[in-house]
């Protein structure tokens, strides 16, 4: 079943949620939640929207976003995009495929 469409908020605020397809880790090895830390201070300052709190566990993980320039779905997926990106290059360096 797919998830439901995202409601706006009137403060542009939200509380956003993501977990790893069949509750797998989102971040396998202990450098990955250094580097998506480092993706989402990088999208905070291009897409100028306030953090308020984030909660990085193993197999998903909790952020509390204000948005200001860029609309909520845009940061999500920008954000979500590159960690997947690193993670893909990660695996293939490991393989020997970079």
């Amino acid at each position: 079943m797919p998830r439901q469409r995202r409601k706006l908020s009137k403060t542009g605020t939200y509380h956003i949620m993501l977990r790893g397809n069949e509750r797998k880790s989102l971040f396998p090895e202990d450098e990955d939640y250094r580097k998506f830390l480092q993706i989402l201070t990088m999208k905070k300052r291009e897409d100028s929207f306030l953090l308020y709190a984030y909660c990085l566990m193993s197999n998903h993980l909790h952020l509390l976003i204000r948005e200001k320039k860029q609309n909520i779905d845009d940061i999500s997926k920008k954000q979500n995009n590159q960690h997947r990106n690193n993670l893909i290059l990660n695996l293939k360096k490991k393989l020997g495929n970079s």
